[in-house]
Parts: C-alpha cells; sequence; structure tokens
C-alpha cells in the first residue's frame, strides 16, 4: 500500500502552517473518473495568522461511487 502524502495548508508567504478556514465551499467535478466515480472537493479561504495573508487551499477531497467512498485528506 502506498503511503499518503498529508499536504497542510501553509502561507505562500511565510510558511506558517494554517489549521483552520475561516470560509468553505464545495466544487463538484463535472466527469467522473475511470472507476465512474465523482469527486467532491472542499476548498476553504485561510487568513496566515503571522502575516495577514490571506490565501485559498484545499481542505478534504472525497471520491463518490456506487460501490465505494474514498476519502482523501
Amino acid at each position: 500500500m502506498p503511503k499518503r502524502r498529508v499536504k497542510k495548508n501553509v502561507c505562500p508567504s511565510c510558511g506558517t502552517v494554517v489549521e483552520t478556514p475561516y470560509k468553505t465551499w464545495e466544487i463538484i467535478s463535472p466527469f467522473p473518473d475511470k472507476k465512474m466515480r465523482i469527486t467532491l472537493t472542499t476548498m476553504g479561504m485561510f487568513k496566515c495568522p503571522a502575516c495577514g495573508k490571506r490565501f485559498r487551499g484545499v481542505v478534504a477531497k472525497v471520491k463518490l461511487g456506487a460501490e465505494e467512498v474514498e476519502i482523501e485528506s
């Protein structure tokens, strides 16, 4: 089983890790993948506590299918 990368939301200016977004929204992929699953991506707006820069990042991804549900964090 391959290792999964854990990507954290890091400020592009100063490199501080920001844990929680102040705003979130969902994006649904218009086309399914090869296994006929639809990807639901939760995006978020983050504000760096150190420098105050605002940036977007992926909060979570969920792949929904008829037989299984795969959650990517």
